[in-house]
């Protein structure tokens, strides 16, 4: 475990011991950091030719969210899930959300990535209730985070694999263009 602080929008050991330990990470291995204010957000990092990198660009937007002061804990991460399946499954809904850019309901990937966790049922609860002075019905739905610390492998691989096959469904196209044409990675889950 290693005290790792945001400085400058860089990621940093707290003291130089931390540092030290920073800088001896094991080649091509994963880390996770989790932030010690709150958990919503995992960040995945990897130590490759020596130098410390985001998994990808969803875990560097992550970082954006913290604020400058911000100690994380970083931990190994037993690399059971890829994030290839993490990273074909966000180019996915960002190249629907261009297909469907004129539909208000998924013209962003964030948008694309929340219908489709409801439609495959990747929720934590959802709430119906009627307002009693107006009669209107409501339903809240909460879905489930992919991060690293909120979800297992076999249900982020269970989903990414529906979620990919239903996007290819509404595209009316086979996974393998799906794959092709969202311009990601094209490892499919196992």
């Amino acid at each position: 475990m290693i005290k790792i602080i945001k400085v400058n929008n860089k990621l940093v050991g707290t003291n130089r011991i931390e540092q030290s330990k920073l800088e001896k990470l094991s080649n091509n291995k994963s880390y996770i950091l989790t932030s010690e204010t709150t958990s919503d957000k995992s960040i995945a990092l990897i130590k490759s030719n020596g130098r410390i990198k985001f998994y990808s660009q969803l875990d560097e937007d992550n970082t954006r969210s913290y604020k400058n002061g911000t100690t994380f804990t970083a931990t190994p991460h037993p690399d059971n899930r890829s994030w290839k399946q993490l990273a074909t499954f966000h180019s996915v809904c960002k190249y629907a959300s261009e297909h469907y850019s004129e539909d208000s309901n998924l013209n962003t990937p964030a948008k694309v990535k929340e219908i489709l966790k409801i439609q495959c049922k990747f929720v934590n609860y959802y709430t119906y209730y009627t307002n009693k002075k107006t009669g209107e019905e409501t339903l809240h739905i909460k879905t489930k985070s992919l991060s690293y610390v909120n979800c297992d492998h076999q249900d982020a691989t269970e989903f990414i694999d529906q979620a990919i096959n239903l996007m290819a469904n509404w595209l009316q196209v086979s996974v393998d263009d799906l794959l092709m044409n969202s311009k990601g990675f094209t490892e499919r889950t196992k």
